[in-house]
């Protein structure tokens, strides 16, 4: 799971098991608050309507921010 992985990256403390006891909506909602991204990223996540297209732009954000932890900028 991408979120296992980005998590464990940014070591953040967090027990993903109760994860798996909500439905999908509230746990993409539960994963963009908690993680440490960018609070424009979160904003722009919050105001998407459709489902699909909020689980495929928290996905893409993920794998940016894994893909650059290394990296120290900031893509605008």
């Amino acid at each position: 799971m991408i979120f296992k992985n980005f998590i464990n990256i940014k070591k953040i403390n967090f027990n993903t098991l109760e994860l798996s006891k909500l439905d999908t909506l509230s746990l993409v909602k539960i994963i963009c608050v908690i993680s440490p991204l960018d609070y424009l990223i979160k904003q722009m996540m919050l105001e998407f309507n459709n489902i699909d297209e909020l689980c495929d732009s928290l996905l893409s954000v993920l794998e940016v921010e894994i893909n650059n932890i290394d990296n120290d900028f900031k893509i605008n």
